[in-house]
């Protein structure tokens, strides 16, 4: 099993947080967009009220997929598969790459 650092395994937790809240917003908010169309097409109004109803939608696939891709990554900075020394390092010789490719031209 690989040692994981300090920084990697806090960045690892906040992440996994915030993906299974982010994931349990979702799912809430679908379900309550899932009721109110329920309500709305069995009263027969579908006019101003589809917009709301849509974006509700929109939204709460995104906050699932924010979650899961939060989820995700943490997961693979707490078992070590990630590090935010190398993330970073990576970061940073990609930005003085850049700077010198702008200046040789």
């Amino acid at each position: 099993m690989s040692r994981v650092g300090r920084v990697s395994e806090f960045v690892g937790s906040r992440l996994l947080l915030i993906g299974l809240l982010a994931g349990l917003l979702g799912l809430a908010l679908l379900v309550f967009t899932g009721i109110k169309l329920y309500l709305v097409i069995t009263r027969g109004s579908l006019g101003s009220d589809g917009v709301p109803l849509v974006v509700g939608g929109i939204l709460a696939f995104v906050l699932l997929s924010i979650g899961g891709s939060a989820r995700r990554t943490g997961l693979k900075y707490l078992r070590g598969h990630k590090s935010v020394a190398r993330d970073v390092a990576r970061f940073v010789a990609r930005r003085i790459e850049r700077r010198r490719q702008v200046r040789g031209r």
